[in-house]
């Protein structure tokens, strides 16, 4: 949630977490012994949220594996009341911040910045994706 009340989408920090994986892939692509042209990812919970972001960025990532992805329809989540969890801060940021909801949809927008989902159209490697 950090970086959610800043007016500037930019500044939220998983903005920033996004852009490093793809800083990271971009530097393993330049490796000797490292065929750019096969580079994947994979990641597990908060690492398969980054793995979609990762491959949705750089459009060189060919195969992409996501595990159980965390940062995917934060409005989803709180609407099945799942906010559990890995998505507890949901509830922890409403009660300290917003107890009557005022800004619900507001923060759901913020969040849509950083939402998997809205990343997901422009990967454009192969992607296998555990859910449960």
């Amino acid at each position: 949630m950090r970086g959610l009340d800043d007016s500037d989408p930019r500044k939220l920090s998983f903005r920033n977490l996004f852009l490093d994986t793809v800083q990271l892939a971009r530097v393993v692509m330049t490796l000797d012994g490292v065929d750019p042209s096969r580079v994947g990812c994979m990641g597990n919970s908060q690492g398969g949220a980054l793995a979609l972001a990762c491959a949705a960025l750089e459009p060189r990532i060919r195969r992409a594996v996501s595990i159980h992805p965390f940062l995917c329809d934060f409005q989803r989540v709180w609407e099945m009341d799942l906010a559990r969890d890995a998505y507890e801060e949901l509830r922890y940021y409403f009660r300290h911040f917003d107890p009557r909801h005022e800004r619900e949809t507001e923060i759901f927008n913020r969040l849509g910045y950083v939402d998997c989902q809205h990343l997901a159209p422009k990967i454009q490697a192969s992607v296998l994706m555990f859910t449960a």
